[in-house]
C-alpha cells in the first residue's frame, strides 16, 4: 500500500474490492476512508449486513441515510419484519413505501386472525393518513375508516379469543359490553357476527340479560353457526324459553345526559336524547362523559386556557348541562361558561391537525377517568393503571406511559 500514490484512486478502489472479497472489511474501510469515498464504505457495510457500522455512517453523514436505510428496510421486509421495515422506510424518506408495507402488515394481521395486532396496525395506518392529509385532504375519509377499524378489531380480539380458547382474562361483564359495542358497528372483514351474537347470548343468559339473549339467539337462527357451536346454541334456544322476556335492570346502560336507562341493544347513542356514548377502551363500559363544543369565536388555545383557570368559588359545582334542554344534542359554551368549569371535570383531547380538539365533561367526578395522551382514548382510571402496570403501555396504542398520577386525566406535559 505504501508504494501506491495517494492520487491513484482507481488502484486503491480495486484493492479495497479485493479486501472485501477476502472479508477484510476493516482494511477496505480504511482505504475508503483514506480516499474519502464514504458512499462506497456505506455500500460495503450494507452489502455485508454490517448494519451497526452502516447506521453509524448514516448518523455521521446524513446525505447517506437513504443509501443505508432503504436497503435495510427491504432486508427487514424480506424477513417478514414489516413493522421494523416500515420505520426504516420512514427513516429513508420513502413514505410511500412505508405506507405500502404498513398496509400489507395490517392485511396480514387480519387474514391471520391476529385481531389485537390488526387493531394496532390500523391505528398506525390511521395516523399515517392523518399526517398526509395536511397536504392531501382527500385522505381524511381513509383516516376515519382506519380509525374505526382499529376500534373494532381491538374490541373483537377478546371476543374471538373467548370463543376459541378455554380461558379468558376478561370478566363476563366486560365481554358482554364488548360484544354489544361490536354489534352496533357495520360489518367488517373477518369479524364474525356469529361469534359476537353467540357471546351476547351465552353471557347474557348467565348474567340475567334474558331479552338480549333471546334476541341474539333469534339472529343466530338466520346465521351459519359452525358445528362446534351448534349444539350449544340449540340448548340455549330451548332453555331461554323458560326465562322472563326482560333484562336485569342493573345491566341496562344509563345515559349520563338524561339519566334514563337504555335497552341493551341501544347502540352508540342514547335512544331518548340521542347523546353519543363515550366508552372506556378497557371494558367498553359507558363513561359519564358528555362532549361540549365552544363558541366559534373562541380559539382552541384560549378555550383550553379558560378551562384550566380556577373557577370562582361560588361556581365550584357548575354543570353546563344542568339547565340545557335534553332535546338539544349539541351543547355550546361561551367564555363565561368555560371559566366556571372545574378543570378536574374536563377531559381535553388534543387531536392532531386537521382534527379539532374535543372537550368532554365528567358528569360524575367521583368516577375517575384517564386518557392516553398518544391515542386520546379514555378509560376508567383504575382499569387504565392496571393495564399499564401489566403491559407497560397503553392497551390500545401500545405507547409507553411515564406515569398515571392525575385522578381525572393523564399528565399532558
Amino acid at each position: 500500500m505504501r508504494k501506491l500514490e495517494r492520487s491513484d484512486v482507481d488502484s486503491l478502489r480495486r484493492l479495497a474490492s479485493y479486501f472485501i472479497r477476502k472479508s477484510e472489511f476493516n482494511l477496505a474501510a480504511r482505504i475508503y476512508g483514506n480516499i474519502n469515498d464514504i458512499k462506497a464504505m456505506a455500500q460495503m457495510h450494507v452489502a455485508a449486513g454490517h448494519w451497526t457500522d452502516a447506521f453509524a455512517i448514516a448518523d455521521r453523514y446524513p446525505k447517506f441515510v437513504e443509501d443505508v436505510y432503504l436497503p435495510y428496510a427491504r432486508h427487514l421486509a424480506e424477513r417478514d419484519q414489516f413493522l421494523e421495515a416500515q420505520k426504516a422506510y420512514h427513516k429513508a424518506g420513502r413514505d410511500q413505501e412505508a405506507l405500502r408495507v404498513l398496509e400489507q402488515l395490517t392485511g396480514n394481521a387480519v387474514d391471520e386472525n391476529r385481531f389485537a395486532d390488526a387493531g394496532y396496525y390500523h391505528w398506525l395506518l390511521s395516523m399515517q393518513y392523518l399526517e398526509r392529509s395536511k397536504d392531501n385532504p382527500s385522505l381524511i375519509p381513509k383516516y376515519h375508516a382506519s380509525a374505526k377499524l382499529a376500534d373494532v378489531y381491538y374490541a373483537y380480539d377478546a371476543i374471538f379469543l373467548y370463543c376459541n380458547q378455554p380461558l379468558t382474562r376478561h370478566s363476563p361483564e366486560t365481554l358482554l359490553t364488548m360484544a354489544r359495542y361490536l354489534s352496533a358497528q357495520e360489518p367488517v372483514l373477518n369479524i364474525s357476527q356469529v361469534l359476537i351474537n353467540y357471546t351476547m347470548a351465552r353471557i347474557g343468559r348467565e348474567l340475567g340479560a334474558y331479552k338480549l339473549a333471546r334476541d341474539t339467539l333469534d339472529r343466530l337462527g338466520n346465521l351459519r353457526v359452525p358445528p362446534r357451536l351448534q349444539r350449544d346454541v340449540e340448548l340455549m334456544t330451548v332453555n331461554i324459553r323458560a326465562k322472563p322476556f326482560s333484562d336485569a335492570e342493573d345491566l341496562l346502560p344509563v345515559c349520563h345526559r338524561c339519566g334514563l336507562n337504555n335497552p341493551l341493544t341501544c347502540g352508540m347513542n342514547c335512544v331518548h336524547c340521542k347523546t353519543a356514548f363515550e366508552h372506556s377502551f378497557a371494558t367498553f363500559e359507558i363513561l359519564p362523559l358528555i362532549e361540549f363544543i365552544v363558541d366559534d369565536d373562541i380559539p382552541t388555545e384560549e378555550a383550553v386556557s379558560l378551562v384550566e383557570s380556577e373557577p370562582p368559588l361560588s361556581d365550584s359545582n357548575f354543570n353546563p348541562f344542568q339547565n340545557i334542554s335534553k332535546k338539544s344534542t349539541e351543547v355550546c359554551l361561551n367564555r363565561d361558561d368555560l371559566t366556571r368549569l372545574e378543570k378536574g371535570q374536563v377531559i381535553i383531547l388534543h387531536l392532531p391537525a386537521p382534527l379539532k380538539t374535543r372537550f368532554l365533561f365528567n358528569q360524575m367526578p367521583s368516577i375517575s377517568v384517564s386518557k392516553c395522551p398518544s391515542c386520546n382514548k379514555v378509560f376508567h382510571s383504575d382499569d387504565f393503571e392496571m393495564a399499564v402496570l401489566q403491559e407497560g403501555h397503553c392497551p390500545y396504542c401500545r405507547s409507553v406511559q411515564e406515569k398515571v398520577d392525575n385522578p381525572y386525566a393523564l399528565d399532558e406535559s
